[in-house]
């Protein structure tokens, strides 16, 4: 089984009884927590819980039952190992999962968003790919699909900023668009609401400006609270 435990000055994981050390507090650059993302799949069998979880480079698609019966090996349904970064964090489309489709968003240390099918390690599309909407500096510390959405999804970085992406009206960049200018709409005491919008002027982009690292949303009757 694989489980994270923390104690003072680094980071543990234990796998298969033994003790692995993830990071020191004092190295730089730190590697990001392990995260878990629990959510249940229909497939021929019936229903299973799988988890998504990180761990260093890897991310890892376990099987929960199997994991339940201290088969470490025979939980692990699938792996990807990113060469250059680390996720950081992970969430799945509960409205649009399916036997054959996850759709999986996962954040990254260098400001990505990989949006990616982990029953086949897919890759669907990969958000702020040449950096144009923030720096490779700034790594994603939350990333959420709306609940009750099937296209919209909101990012939140280490800057501060804030990101409201839809997936039906998002494009890629070209490696000629260095930074993607957005307009602002509305300004407060302590935040900024920018968007941007193609040449179509159809909104793909919204951007907060509030100084905020981490976010949580709830779903509401009508809509979703974040």
């Amino acid at each position: 089984a694989v489980v994270s435990t923390q104690s003072t000055g680094d980071v543990q994981a234990r796998t298969h009884g033994h003790l692995l050390p993830l990071h020191d507090t004092h190295q730089t650059p730190k590697l990001p927590l392990p995260k878990i993302t629990l959510f249940t799949l229909k497939d021929q069998s019936g229903s299973r819980e799988k988890i998504i979880f990180n761990l260093t480079r890897d991310l890892f698609l376990l099987n929960a039952s199997d994991l339940q019966q201290l088969d470490g090996e025979k939980s692990v349904q699938g792996k990807h190992t990113f060469k250059d970064k680390c996720p950081t964090c992970h969430d799945v489309n509960l409205l649009t999962r399916s036997k054959d489709c996850i759709h999986l968003l996962v954040g990254t240390t260098d400001g990505q968003v990989h949006h990616v099918n982990p029953l086949k390690w897919d890759l669907v599309k990969v958000y702020n790919e040449h950096y144009s909407i923030e720096s490779s500096d700034s790594s994603v510390t939350g990333v959420k699909w709306i609940p009750g959405s099937e296209t919209q999804f909101m990012v939140s970085y280490s800057s501060g900023n804030m990101y409201l992406f839809n997936t039906a009206f998002y494009f890629k960049p070209s490696l000629s668009e260095l930074t993607i200018n957005f307009t602002l709409t509305k300004q407060g005491d302590s935040y900024n609401i920018l968007v941007y919008r193609s040449k179509s002027r159809t909104k793909e982009i919204t951007k907060w400006e509030c100084d905020v690292e981490l976010f949580t949303s709830s779903p509401s009757p009508q809509t979703a609270n974040i």
